[in-house]
């Protein structure tokens, strides 16, 4: 069986939240899951590798970013996949194309958006939590107390996409 590393970055604790259900849906098959700054995290030990971050302000992660540039050269050899968490997970595709060079995408065994959270009480400072709340505000239609807008939802973690790729790891690691 091939040894599988799940890797991520983690700001309000949705992409850890994501990373440990995939992690689960796992049981059985050589998994470790690490942020991206954990001594176990060099992706030259392992088969398969997970890389997972958030979108944040229209960016990757910047803890994610410099994995993927510091490892570069090590990941090329391996079969990899990566997920995202965003606000926006339809935007998921524009992300991918934004923040992923052209061969880590053609490489990539799987690309998923695993959906996201927008939680201000999450946010580690004011900046973070105000642009949270504007933004929740906004697909809610009416601020805290307006009623929500019946064609718009607030994004949740996916657990069927995260389904969905843990069947495309079983598969590669047998």
């Amino acid at each position: 069986m091939k040894s599988i590393l799940i890797v991520y970055a983690s700001k309000t604790g949705s992409t850890a939240t994501a990373a440990q259900l995939l992690c689960d849906r796992l049981k059985g098959r050589e998994v470790t899951l690490c942020t991206t700054d954990a001594p176990e995290a060099d992706p030259a030990a392992y088969d398969i590798v997970v890389i997972g971050g958030c979108i944040r302000y229209g960016k990757l992660y910047k803890p994610v970013a410099q994995y993927l540039k510091k490892w570069d050269t090590v990941l090329k050899d391996k079969k990899t996949g990566y997920f995202l968490l965003c606000g926006y997970p339809d935007s998921a595709e524009e992300y991918y194309d934004k923040v992923l060079t052209e061969e880590q995408a053609e490489r990539a065994f799987a690309l998923a958006c695993f959906g996201g959270e927008m939680v201000p009480a999450h946010a580690k400072n004011l900046w973070d939590k105000l642009v949270l709340k504007i933004e929740r505000d906004n697909i809610l239609g009416g601020g805290n107390n307006g009623d929500q807008r019946e064609d718009m939802v607030l994004p949740t973690i996916s657990e069927e996409n995260i389904a969905q790729f843990a069947v495309q790891l079983k598969a590669l690691s047998l």
